[in-house]
Parts: C-alpha cells; structure tokens; sequence
C-alpha cells in the first residue's frame, strides 16, 4: 500500500505539494498521474464524483473511468459509494 501524504500551506491555498512516490511509480501512467494531481488541487470540500471530474477536465468520461481504476489499482485512490 502506497502511503500519499499531502501538505497544504495554510496561508497560500494555491499550492499543493506532493510526495514525489507518485511520480516515480512506473506502473502508473502519466494521464493517472495528472488526474491524482488535479484531485489533490481541489479544495477538501469539493463534492468528489466522475461527472464533476469530467465537467472540470478536457478528458472524457472513459478517459477519466480509466485514470481512476488505475490510481484505484496501485493504491493511490480508494473509491466508495454513497447514496
């Protein structure tokens, strides 16, 4: 299990700094890489779901369901439904 850890500066809601583990695992392709990125930009009261993932990207819906299956995959994301 990959352990992804974030820091984000209290003063400066513009950066997000993370842990370079993501970028150096070869089994992760570059499109999941840049999808995790812009996930962990998001303010933490962001309303996470696929359509609001495609509505706020230029990669379609397959594209974006693929991305997360892989960070799913290789640990990097954990999904669970709610109703």
């Amino acid at each position: 299990m990959c352990k992804l850890r974030v820091n984000r500066v209290k003063d400066r809601e513009s950066y997000t700094i993370i842990d370079n583990t993501i970028f150096r695992d070869k089994n992760v392709p570059s499109k999941a890489k840049a999808l995790l990125c812009f996930i962990l930009s998001l303010p933490p009261d962001w309303d996470f779901s696929r359509e609001g993932l495609v509505a706020c990207i230029k990669e379609g819906k397959t594209a974006v369901n693929t991305s997360l299956k892989e960070l799913e995959e290789n640990g990097y994301l954990k999904m669970t439904k709610t109703r």
